[in-house]
């Protein structure tokens, strides 16, 4: 028998390389032509937020003035440089740079090796670093993921777990494509406190994994603060009766234990108190400023699961099998089931209850990503269980909607362009999507564009404002100071084989001031510069005066003889510099 398990254990020599140099080359390939200094490089806004800590402190010693000239525009303002005070400002905290700081070092010695441009911790080197960096985490996690599942499950088990959490989840889209983001981190941490939380338990008096666990459950928080969720998995793990609570928490809050938790707390954020103080004057500040959590009493919660817009359901169906195995669970009253569904609950009302519930921009809603290790468990019963159902159409059936899942969350991650270019509920671009990863078969039918301005990602080029809007939170603001307010541009060759006759724009236009005046609305086709067809309406003649939110619409003809080089661009021309509000366009080819 034994030798029969050691030979099972022989898979993992060769399931966690394959999967390290699987990863390794999905992204070298999915940042093969990404180049560096532009939004999707791995360096770049929130990202260089994260990573800014280490040039810092290796290369510029916290000094404003020692930075590259212009490195914060060049990075997407992920942080900004202070000359007056002479200091780098980030709102990100430390830990992802902690964790990065061998690979930083390592970068610094083969950029001098290979005599490679160390661009002052910005070169070439440094960037491909970070996405070796992510994927060494990821399989760490994974491996200590499987040292954990295995006081839950046997060996197969255990190694389909791991293969379907990686294929299956956008945990891959964190390891191999947005590689700076802190999800593929904070996943390993998790894995790392569960495996250490369990063998404490199971041996109360080895201090060391207690320690471990504290040191774990700290950079956890420290890196994203609404994961201090994790500590209830401290508390209420594999009990079996209401009453075991009270003898968790006698062995918990021991003179010698609550030292060791408050040291590892101490230890790992001191330094990030102390560069607050160097940054902002105060040991303890809340670095997001006006960020923060306005929908308490309206989460979201429809959105974050359903909408097109990183919806967790749409972007990870496999979450459906985790919350089928919870409720197995549950249905069975096994340990740790309604624990698993009041975290996904929870997690849930947190990311719903955020400003930004889609989390800008992502693949699906990456705050779940970390949380997967905790799920695993879940996971692992209804494969478990699945298996040993008897009828063949049943188990066949639960198989292959894993593998379905899997194939369509790779599928996604392969075509995905960091962004997701739609409104809330934009089934029309969600579908275009699904196209171009050969998921969903196209048919001939209207080009569809809508735009809420809830999505940063569509809504850049304008001014966002919450003191007015038709629906959702947020409108797009025209301001005087912008006489060309761009709307959209579609290029001629995605348009569907048949070319349409008409573009059909509608949006809702509210004007406090009655100051709309000239503006005008502008379909204009351009090839090289150059304005092939140029279509106007004036908005005065359409908007009354003294009336509330209102629509607009108008139809604007696409000529015969047109090729598939030029751009069609819709824009409102601003000629007065009116100042003046609009929500939720629409644009329809038909």
């Amino acid at each position: 028998m034994q030798k029969k398990t050691g030979n099972k254990e022989y898979i993992g020599w060769i399931f966690f390389p394959v999967l390290f140099f699987a990863s390794l080359f999905l992204t070298q390939n999915l940042h093969r032509n990404n180049g560096y200094f532009n939004w999707k490089s791995e360096i770049w806004a929130d990202r260089a937020g994260y990573y800014i800590y280490l040039p810092s402190l290796f290369m510029y010693q916290f000094e404003a003035k020692e930075c590259p000239e212009k490195i914060d525009e060049k990075t997407g303002y992920g942080f900004t440089l202070d000359y007056g005070k002479n200091t780098i400002n980030t709102k990100y905290t430390y830990g992802v740079a902690l964790l990065l700081s061998p690979f930083f070092v390592a970068s610094h010695f083969i950029s001098v090796i290979l005599h490679k441009p160390g661009e002052a911790g910005f070169g070439p080197v440094y960037h491909k670093m970070i996405n070796v960096a992510a994927v060494v985490y990821l399989i760490l996690g994974l491996w200590i993921l499987k040292r954990f599942l295995k006081y839950y499950f046997d060996s197969s088990i255990q190694y389909l777990i791991l293969f379907f959490i990686y294929a299956g989840t956008n945990l891959l889209f964190y390891a191999v494509d947005d590689t700076l983001m802190s999800h593929v981190y904070s996943f390993f941490l998790f894995a790392v406190f569960l495996l250490t939380m369990k063998k404490f338990l199971d041996q109360p008096g080895r201090l060391i994994f207690f320690a471990a666990m504290c040191l774990a459950f700290a950079l956890i928080i420290l890196i994203r603060p609404t994961n201090i969720l994790i500590i209830l998995i401290l508390f209420f793990w594999d009990l079996k009766k209401p009453g075991e609570i009270k003898e968790r928490l006698l062995l918990l809050m021991t003179p010698k234990r609550v030292l060791i938790f408050c040291l590892a707390l101490f230890l790992v954020f001191l330094p990030q108190l102390i560069y607050w103080k160097y940054s902002r004057g105060s040991f303890f500040v809340y670095s997001y400023g006006n960020e923060g959590f306005t929908n308490w009493k309206n989460p979201r919660l429809l959105e974050v699961w359903f909408s097109t817009l990183n919806g967790l359901f749409l972007y990870t169906p496999m979450v459906v099998i985790f919350l089928a195995g919870m409720t197995i669970m549950i249905i069975k009253k096994m340990p740790n089931g309604i624990l698993m569904l009041f975290l996904f609950l929870a997690v849930s009302y947190i990311c719903a209850s955020w400003y930004n519930w889609y989390f800008g921009c992502s693949f699906g809603q990456r705050s779940f990503v970390e949380y997967f290790a905790i799920f695993s468990i879940p996971f692992g019963y209804f494969i478990r269980d699945s298996l040993r159902v008897r009828n063949l159409l049943l188990k066949s059936m639960a198989i292959l909607l894993i593998i379905l899942f899997s194939y369509y969350n790779v599928r996604m991650i392969l075509k995905f362009d960091k962004c997701f270019f739609g409104s809330t509920w934009d089934w029309p671009q969600f579908t275009r999507q699904l196209e171009r990863a050969n998921i969903f078969s196209a048919y001939n039918r209207p080009y569809t564009f809508q735009n809420d301005f809830e999505n940063q990602a569509l809504s850049y080029l304008y001014t966002i404002s919450d003191s007015s809007h038709l629906s959702g939170m947020y409108s797009a603001k025209v301001d005087p100071d912008k006489e060309f307010i761009p709307f959209h541009s579609i290029p001629m060759s995605d348009l569907p084989p048949k070319l349409p006759r008409y573009i059909n724009v509608e949006f809702w236009l509210f004007d406090p001031g009655m100051e709309v005046n000239e503006a005008q609305l502008v379909c204009s086709i351009d090839k090289n510069d150059s304005s092939l067809v140029w279509q106007s309406q004036p908005l005065a003649p359409i908007v009354k005066k003294n009336v509330g939110w209102q629509k607009v619409s108008n139809r604007f003809i696409l000529p015969d003889g047109l090729t598939r080089e030029p751009v069609i661009k819709i824009y409102l021309w601003n000629q007065k510099r009116s100042s003046f509000f609009v929500d939720d366009l629409k644009i329809i080819l038909d």
